[in-house]
């Protein structure tokens, strides 16, 4: 599937990686953190690596270095005992949730394609900081490195 034309799915009422980057290891927990690039990329699904998904991945500066957030590029509020997607809450944490709703296709409810949401993402949240929450994949291990796991809405 072409990421140009991948619809991104779009829920706001809570009704029923490919680039390379630098591993480093920080401290577990809260960062205050600086979205430096968003890019779209494509990745192996997890369950059939012949399947690729898009994913988009948001470079966050904590200090002196860099540290991927990768998320899925859906938007859907949470309602009973799911949760909300990644995407919303950093709409929700950047206060864009009425600006993303009061877009022409989204408020008439037709699809909305990657690259729109990109543009979207880039003017409201490149060069914005927010406390992000930061984890350590490959524990206890030489190979050990930090991500960003969720933002923070204060």
């Amino acid at each position: 599937m072409a990421l140009e034309s991948y619809v991104v799915p779009v829920n706001l009422s809570g009704d029923a990686p490919g680039a390379l980057y630098a591993k480093v290891k920080l401290k577990v927990g809260e960062h205050k953190g600086k979205f430096i690039s968003l890019e779209a990329i494509e990745v192996p699904r997890y369950d059939n690596s012949a399947i690729k998904e898009p994913k988009l991945v948001f470079l966050v500066q904590i200090g002196e270095n860099e540290l991927p957030f990768y998320v899925n590029p859906t938007i859907t509020k949470g309602s009973g005992s799911f949760s909300n997607s990644k995407l919303y809450d950093i709409l929700e944490a950047f206060g864009l949730l009425d600006d993303w709703a009061a877009l022409p296709s989204v408020k008439e409810n037709k699809p909305v394609l990657l690259p729109a949401l990109v543009k979207f993402l880039e003017a409201k949240i490149i060069g914005k900081e927010a406390r992000v929450g930061v984890k350590n994949a490959k524990k206890g291990t030489p190979e050990e490195y930090s991500t960003v796991r969720e933002v923070y809405t204060d």
